[in-house]
């Protein structure tokens, strides 16, 4: 019988969103190096990544996209700037 690794990511066997994932994070140890930029020399804390996920998730939210919702590329528009 195999036994499966308890894993912080994993829930019932299924994978919890990654926002849940990262607000876990920031609630237990939130000011630990979450991302760094070489190229910027810069990093996000756990607590900085949380807030700029919860300031783009209100963002699409005003704009009709909710949680859940699947991306969509428009074919017909055209890509650049």
């Amino acid at each position: 019988m195999r036994h499966r690794r308890e894993r912080p990511d994993v829930e019932d066997g299924l994978y919890r969103p990654f926002a849940d994932i990262i607000a876990g994070h920031a609630r237990r140890q939130p000011d630990k190096l979450a991302v760094v930029s070489i190229a910027e020399d810069r990093g996000l804390t756990f607590r900085e990544l949380a807030r700029t996920a919860d300031r783009i998730s209100a963002a699409l939210h005003v704009r009709g996209i909710a949680e859940q919702t699947r991306p969509h590329r428009d074919p017909c528009r055209r890509a650049g700037p």
